[in-house]
């Protein structure tokens, strides 16, 4: 049942009981790397994530959400309600081969589950517990809710998120997506790494205390030394000064050097207005950027971002577009260097995907396994792992366990 043979974590068994985002998301890198992921879920509704948009054909189905299909590929999937005994029972016994016990969700349903790793350690001394929660297992704050929106702004992304250029004021603006929670799985994956290569050399499992609310808080550190050491706050008013109008959207130009004005005038065409002596210095160019803007607007609205980009970037000005979703999926760059994946999902259907984030190609096995649907391989892992029979199972499903 090893997801991958020629993984780098392959032999690595990781027991999940992660709800949304995070959790899953951790579970996911494990998966890509060839560990074997059993994903365990409550029976009837599973994963919240089954009831998060957007559905394939717009058809609210368990099986059909998109963010969880992406989430959960080559994953084997088991239902088990861990609120009864023997649902627990079983759950613990998956536990007793398992290298990583992979947990996403608050801390007081860590406490009600009776799950932490001091109780985990009495099945398998040598188990590695990985802990996403939104606070973390300690502080003042751990046994608060948590959530995309929530952490976005607790952790001060939402606040450097660039608002509408006319309106620098605007309150903070939560990202699209739930970039907050995937940060806090990124984390977590890098953590189970990092303690899975501790045990191979101490022998020893050890509890991994992940909180969303400081993995997020983490990609903001260049404001925080900015305010730390000079009591200067981060803004978005000069974000928004360097967004110049395309056919097609806008593109970003900020030509901080005097050789690269001198480049990007050269791109121009050498506009007589860009040899005036006030836009000469970066200075200069600062102190009159508005009339600036309007200069060189004249000039950008006349391509498509795309043209801008190459132009410019072909002269060293450091330029980008501003890209929608859509834009990116059409990326030449991207799609060359085979980033994007077919997920797989159960009606067999394969919509594109963001890829590997990264290359390692003699240790990610090719190849992938569509979510599963809910309690897909329950009685596949518990009959093979526990040596369960059918009839025990007819009866489990009966009293509502599986």
């Amino acid at each position: 049942m090893a997801q991958g043979e020629d993984g780098v974590l392959s032999g690595v068994r990781v027991v999940e009981y992660a709800d949304f985002v995070s959790g899953p998301y951790s579970g996911r890198h494990l998966a890509e790397l060839g560990a074997e992921v059993i994903k365990v879920e409550p029976p009837g509704f599973g994963d919240s994530a089954r009831r998060t948009g957007p559905y394939a054909h717009d058809d609210p189905a368990s099986d059909n959400s998109l963010l969880f299909n992406y989430l959960n590929v080559n994953k084997l999937g088991v239902t088990l309600n861990l609120q009864s005994e023997t649902g627990r029972e079983w759950f613990l016994k998956l536990l007793e081969d398992a290298d990583v016990f992979l947990y996403g969700g608050s801390a007081g349903q860590l406490d009600r589950l009776r799950l932490s790793y001091r109780e985990v350690c009495l099945v398998t001394p040598r188990i590695i517990g990985v802990y996403l929660t939104p606070f973390g297992l300690s502080g003042p704050y751990r046994d608060f809710q948590g959530g995309e929106l929530v952490m976005a702004h607790v952790g001060g992304l939402a606040s450097v998120t660039a608002g509408a250029l006319a309106d620098p004021d605007r309150p903070p603006l939560k990202p699209g997506g739930h970039q907050a929670l995937m940060i806090a799985g990124l984390y977590g994956a890098m953590a189970t790494l990092h303690a899975l290569f501790a045990r191979e050399t101490t022998g020893q499992g050890q509890e991994v205390d992940v909180s969303e609310f400081e993995a997020v808080t983490s990609f903001q550190a260049g404001g925080m030394i900015r305010q730390a050491f000079s009591r200067e706050a981060t803004t978005r008013e000069a974000q928004g000064s360097f967004l110049y109008p395309a056919q097609d959207g806008t593109v970003a130009i900020n030509p901080m050097q005097d050789y690269m004005w001198r480049a990007m005038a050269g791109v121009m065409g050498n506009p007589e207005w860009a040899d005036r002596p006030e836009f000469s210095t970066r200075a200069g160019r600062t102190a009159n950027r508005r009339e600036l803007f309007d200069l060189v607007s004249g000039w950008t609205s006349q391509f498509l971002k795309e043209e801008l980009y190459q132009r410019l970037q072909g002269a060293r000005v450091p330029a980008f577009p501003t890209n929608t979703v859509a834009d990116v999926l059409r990326s030449e760059h991207l799609r060359e260097r085979g980033f994007f994946e077919e997920v797989p999902l159960p009606s067999g259907e394969k919509p594109l995907a963001p890829g590997r984030r990264y290359r390692l190609p003699r240790g990610m096995p090719g190849g992938g396994r569509a979510a599963p649907r809910l309690g897909e391989h329950t009685a596949q892992v518990l009959t093979e792992r526990l040596g369960l029979a059918r009839e025990d199972l007819v009866t489990a499903f009966e009293l509502g366990v599986i």
